[in-house]
């Protein structure tokens, strides 16, 4: 697997981002986001609570709206196809391969904060292996994105590549929204990140092993 990373930090908040119509903004992104604004308010602030699955439907597709807002702040690093957004407008169809965990934090930047990483990353057969250091790199295929807002911290994780898993034990720290594991999430959960335990997980995608035998 050969590896090429990205960065950006800041908060997708306050980002001014012109990558979406007037009709989608003001239609229905804005209906998404008035149904998402009253679940975000009790998570941010701790209360607690327990998501059913209507709200958390309603989290998940706010989450990806932002991923897929976001993600077009440097263009040629987009991987959610025209396919996928047209199916989440239309149908609010997920992407496939996304993973979606929610954890409390609200320690140092984390209260207020936003970052993303992306990886271009492929599989190379073993005979290829001595000559790794002259495969070019890929574009962009795998990305994440961590939010935080005061209490609430959230990490996902989405790649374009079928046969690619990240096996991660953020389970043990969060609950997992996505994909929905059927019963409703009690909030908030017992352990609470520190900043710097938050900066791991947002950090995930870039401490990938370089190369993966096919």
């Amino acid at each position: 697997m050969n590896i090429r990373r990205k960065t950006r930090q800041g908060h997708v908040v306050q980002k001014k981002i012109y990558a979406v119509c007037g009709t989608c903004n003001s239609g229905w992104m804005s209906r998404l986001e008035s149904a998402a604004k009253p679940v975000l308010t009790q998570l941010q602030a701790a209360d607690s609570c327990s998501l059913d699955l209507v709200r958390q439907t309603i989290l998940a597709n706010w989450i990806v709206l932002k991923m897929m807002v976001v993600e077009h702040s440097i263009r040629n690093q987009a991987i959610f196809t025209q396919a996928a957004r047209t199916a989440f407008m239309e149908r609010r169809e997920m992407p496939p391969n996304l993973q979606i965990w929610l954890f409390r934090c609200g320690k140092g930047r984390w209260r207020s904060g936003y970052a993303r990483h992306a990886s271009g990353a492929r599989r190379i057969p073993i005979s290829e292996l001595p000559n790794v250091p002259t495969v070019p790199d890929n574009p962009p295929n795998v990305k994440s994105v961590s939010l935080g807002f005061n209490e609430l911290f959230i990490h996902a994780n989405f790649t374009v590549l079928a046969d690619f898993k990240l096996d991660l034990e953020h389970d043990r720290f969060g609950v997992r929204l996505w994909p929905f594991g059927g019963g409703s999430i009690n909030w908030p959960p017992a352990f609470t990140l520190s900043e710097e335990a938050a900066t791991v997980i947002a950090e995930t995608i870039l401490r990938l092993p370089r190369i993966t035998a096919a």
